[in-house]
């Protein structure tokens, strides 16, 4: 039953991702797909009657348990906007896919497995087995895989720009929890298998940044799309006024921008933003218009700028504010 619980779970939020997230990233979906693929072996192992069946079961749960790491590593690579060359990532598919056809070979060969025998548990059936030489290369590139996520996690966690200190912490814990679990079942040799559980939160909380930024990401919000973002500055905020990001035209106008935690509340200490932006933005935000709102031309450094705020939506709900700069001094100098 727990393990149906699990395989539920999974597929729920693939089915719900794939509804309401039109911007996902391929390797998103990928890893929702695997997760869903892999839970559904664990159940099938569970309530296996036969060694025949349980090893099918099983070649099914391996799918989670080649390509999950990888596809967590290439999901980080893509929050921290890491560019992995597509002849690294051939060489990576490649590798895991070896792997997996050596997996196919499960009760045919001494690749994987030198002997598999079925079991019962407290939960269901298990398999118990004594490995082959394959599976002691899986292993190290599973470690491999969740040694480089913390690795890019701790690196990126020096720098907020594109991923919160908030959902950094999160993450390492992911990536500690999925190691550490798996190196339980393997020392102590539970009757129980952890990892469809691990996975299944691992993969959620993972979805969690993802997610966001596939929302709030300046590049992705379809308000933004239409413009050119080196000709105008945006800033975006949540609609409970966290901070979620702004492009390098508004980061030249507001230095203090780059200062600002991702997913913390509007600051309200001083800076250029403070001075000509924030009375009007909280104004705007109080009155719950759903119409954009231009301010007053500012002026900095002999040049003029207008500001207009607006929300933007995702699937026909407001879920948050963009504040867009543009420099008008061209303008201004021919109207006058």
């Amino acid at each position: 039953m727990p393990y149906l619980i699990c395989f539920i779970i999974s597929i729920l939020v693939l089915m719900m991702t794939i509804a309401w997230d039109d911007h996902l990233s391929k390797n998103a979906l990928i890893l929702l797909l695997i997760t869903a693929i892999g839970d559904g072996g664990y159940y099938s192992l569970s309530i296996s009657s036969s060694l025949e069946r349980a090893v099918l079961a099983n070649i099914i749960i391996y799918i989670i348990g080649v390509f999950a790491p990888m596809f967590m590593f290439l999901n980080l690579c893509d929050i921290c906007s890491i560019n992995i060359s597509s002849a690294i990532k051939f060489i990576m598919y490649t590798v895991q896919m070896a792997i997996y056809i050596c997996v196919l070979t499960s009760g045919h060969s001494t690749l994987f497995y030198t002997h598999v025998a079925l079991a019962r548990g407290p939960i269901g059936y298990y398999l118990t087995k004594e490995y082959g030489i394959v599976h002691s290369l899986y292993i190290a590139t599973m470690v491999i895989y969740l040694a480089a996520c913390i690795f890019v996690a701790f690196l990126h966690g020096k720098d907020n720009s594109r991923v919160s200190f908030k959902n950094i912490d999160y993450m390492i814990i992911i990536f500690f929890l999925l190691g550490s679990s798996y190196m339980v079942e393997r020392l102590i040799h539970l009757t129980v298998e952890l990892m469809p559980f691990i996975y299944t939160l691992g993969v959620i909380g993972l979805m969690i940044p993802i997610i966001k930024l596939s929302r709030y990401s300046i590049d992705q919000i379809e308000d933004i799309q239409n413009y050119n973002l080196s000709s105008a500055g945006y800033i975006v905020f949540t609609k409970k006024l966290l901070y979620m990001g702004s492009n390098k035209f508004a980061k030249n106008l507001f230095p203090e921008l780059e200062e600002w935690e991702l997913e913390k509340k509007l600051s309200g200490k001083g800076g250029r933003f403070n001075s000509y932006i924030r009375p009007a933005f909280i104004k705007y935000v109080e009155s719950k218009s759903e119409e954009p709102e231009k301010i007053k031309l500012f002026n900095i450094k002999d040049r003029y700028y207008s500001c207009e705020m607006l929300q933007f939506h995702h699937k026909r709900h407001s879920i948050g504010y963009i504040i867009k700069i543009v420099d008008v001094t061209d303008y201004q100098i021919q109207k006058n």
